[in-house]
């Protein structure tokens, strides 16, 4: 069962009890408990170290679009003029424009960005094809136990080099995706390559997912420093899928990878200012009850506009997937150079339109007396016009980038998005009502509403603000976006964004909306019927049926009863029948009398075909049904306990075999159902 798709999560819990029984009495000096500590320490450690390095390589590339420091070119604008405030122009740091003329400062800043998003999508397309995107789907479906055609690529050394170089080459270009999502791809693979020194946690489907948990946690804690809030997204990411919550192991290998990534960060930016994280942001902590209506009306348009956001992406990249390489990366050049010419006014005038990252916190942080930003000195409605603009222009570009030829994540556009919508909101409620809150709450608020739209996280995205803000008198607002946030965008779309890019991928998961939408449309469960499942004998079975067996079978399980009465006694894979009769699945056609690693239970020189006993191969994680059993019961036996198949009996003969795949299979086939209906019924609406 090594090579199926999906994984059965009982069956691996069988074979770990086993491995315990074999070691019991034993001396073993590295434990899996010691192992596990060991692996969740250095991973920690060196994420910490990745996530310092790349933030440190992504500034220094985004500074040589505006220019180099003097003193040092290694040295990027922010470590270079760190010893200055901001009452005096850095003299240290030679900015194009300062020296050159408009054109020319223009055209260096162009072809910065142009060169970088090109260099990155020429990397992903011919090199290095799984450094696309974030990463987080295909974790996500990992998690639930679908092993990717592409493992031993997507989690692999070279992958790690590659997707770091290119989400650093991405951000710098100034494009609208973040580095925060890849991170805890780049996380995954330390995590999986650590792991890889003890053969007992590489080998085992079971124990490498818990590695992977405790992976997440760091890459989320190393981004925002949030040890907490990345400890609960990597919980609420296993919550979301089908891995089930028995199996997760002890929290607390997730909070020591998480933590140490963090202390690892803290210690290096105490060494060298600017050489770890996105910093604490500043901003006015005071609201009042008199501001829940707006907060409720930012919460509702972010909660929109986030679905929207989803079904744009989905809707663009569905258009251009059949479209060749060279198309996707012309158009990667096309949207760099888009983005840098709207980044550009701003470069020269106000530091506004810029990339996500700075804009969110710009637009987070409040109004210091030497501010000079278009934020703190023009009127209010000039302010809210650039803020809506800069949202409009966001969400389009994010809408268009995300999932290209090149690796990027949607949380900070996302946070950057709603952040400039709720101060947006607030500026001018603010320019009429003094008595409200100041306008960065609002746009705190508006950050969460509209990333909760698009994830769907509620209790990790509000520690996560928390822990990023330090601003507890918020809480509540955020909690109070983050619910009605999800209300509305689960009405509009009832799909997130990375579990809309995996139905996109048409890779298998099992989400708890599938498992809701099935049962709401009362239909009978996708079942193979007892006609069409091939069956052996359990005492007395020959070669030639189990060739036979192994050759017409289409069904991944083959039926086991008893001889004389046919009663159901389990089932035997399509695999490992091929296995007993040294048969590759591959290689169908090879059918030899080869020698079978079976036992024979008679012996007889005057036989030509010996006969078996199979009670000793058959599938041990077999669970057995009435026929009669509501469908809810099944989904919630296949959601839960991880299980890929169950035979329904009727009397004790086999009624029908129903498998997770088949549920999925109709999973896919009801949401596209769903979505004819959904056009259907706006096409009518709109004659």
């Amino acid at each position: 069962m090594d090579n199926e798709p999906l994984i059965d999560w009982v069956y691996e819990r069988y074979k770990k009890q086993r491995r315990d029984s074999i070691k019991n009495g034993r001396f073993n000096f590295l434990n899996t408990t010691t192992k596990y500590l060991i692996t969740s320490i250095l991973s920690g450690i060196l994420v910490g170290l990745s996530t310092a390095l790349l933030n440190g390589l992504t500034f220094l590339l985004n500074s040589f679009r505006e220019g180099y420091c003097k003193k040092n070119i290694l040295l990027d604008k922010t470590a270079c003029c760190a010893i200055l405030t901001d009452e005096y122009e850095c003299q240290a740091f030679h900015y194009w424009r300062n020296e050159h003329s408009y054109f020319t400062a223009v055209l260096i800043y162009s072809s910065f960005s142009f060169g970088f998003a090109l260099l990155a999508s020429l990397l992903k397309a011919f090199f290095f094809p799984s450094v696309s995107a974030s990463g987080i789907p295909e974790i996500k479906a990992t998690l639930s136990g679908y092993t990717l055609p592409d493992a031993k690529i997507f989690f692999s050394f070279k992958t790690l080099i590659s997707k770091s170089l290119s989400i650093c080459l991405c951000v710098a270009s100034g494009l609208w995706v973040g580095k925060e999502g890849p991170f805890v791809h780049i996380a995954s693979n330390i995590a999986i390559l650590i792991a890889s020194l003890f053969p007992e946690i590489r080998t085992s489907n079971l124990f490498s997912r818990q590695i992977l948990i405790a992976a997440i946690s760091s890459g989320i804690a190393a981004s925002f420093n949030a040890p907490v809030g990345g400890v609960l997204f990597a919980l609420e990411q296993v919550t979301t899928s089908s891995f089930p919550s028995s199996l997760t192991g002890s929290i607390w290998y997730e909070f020591l990878c998480s933590a140490f990534s963090v202390v690892t960060l803290q210690l290096l930016r105490s060494w060298q200012p600017g050489a770890g994280f996105l910093s604490y942001i500043s901003l006015e902590r005071y609201w009042s009850y008199l501001d829940l209506l707006p907060f409720i009306f930012i919460s509702v348009l972010c909660g929109s506009l986030g679905s929207v956001l989803v079904r744009l992406n989905i809707k663009v990249f569905k258009k251009y997937d059949s479209f060749p390489k060279w198309f996707s990366i012309c158009l990667v050049a096309l949207l760099s150079l888009i983005t840098c010419f709207v980044s550009i006014p701003a470069l020269f005038d106000y530091d506004i339109l810029y990339n996500p990252t700075d804009l969110f916190f710009q637009v987070s942080n409040s109004c210091s007396p030497s501010s000079a930003s278009i934020l703190c000195e023009a009127p209010p409605w000039i302010t809210s016009l650039v803020l809506f603009a800069s949202a409009t222009v966001g969400l389009l570009l994010t809408g268009l980038t995300y999932g290209m030829q090149i690796p990027g994540g949607i949380l900070v556009p996302s946070l950057a998005i709603g952040a400039c919508l709720g101060r947006c909101i607030g500026t001018i409620l603010r320019s009429n009502f003094s008595s409200l809150a100041g306008s960065t709450v609002y746009a705190i608020v508006g950050a969460t509403a509209f990333l909760s739209s698009t994830t769907r996280l509620t209790v990790s995205l509000v520690v996560i603000i928390y822990e990023l803000t330090g601003a507890f008198t918020v809480v509540l607002p955020l909690m109070l976006a983050t619910l009605l946030s999800r209300w509305i965008s689960n009405f509009v779309n009832p799909f997130s964004i990375y579990d809309s890019w995996l139905h996109f991928k048409s890779i298998p998961y099992f989400p708890i909306s599938d498992a809701d939408s099935i049962s709401s449309f009362n239909l009978n469960l996708p079942m193979t019927p007892s006609e069409k499942i091939y069956k052996l004998p359990l005492d007395r079975c020959t070669i030639h049926q189990m060739e036979c067996a192994f050759k017409h079978s289409t069904h991944p399980y083959i039926a086991v009863v008893q001889d004389q009465t046919e009663f159901f006694v389990g089932l035997i894979s399509r695999e490992k029948l091929g296995e007993l009769l040294h048969i590759s699945p591959l290689n169908e056609g090879l059918f030899t009398q080869v020698s079978s690693t079976l036992q024979p239970e008679e012996q007889s020189l005057s036989s030509i075909d010996l006969t078996f006993s199979l009670s000793d191969h058959l599938y041990p994680a077999t669970f057995t049904l009435n026929h009669s059993t509501p469908p809810v019961l099944i989904l919630k036996m296949f959601r839960e306990m991880g299980i890929t198949v169950v035979a329904l009996l009727v009397r004790g003969k086999l009624h029908g075999i129903i498998t997770k795949l088949d549920i999925l299979e109709q999973a896919i086939s009801l949401r596209s159902h769903e979505s004819m209906l959904f056009s259907q019924a706006r096409q009518t609406d709109t004659r």
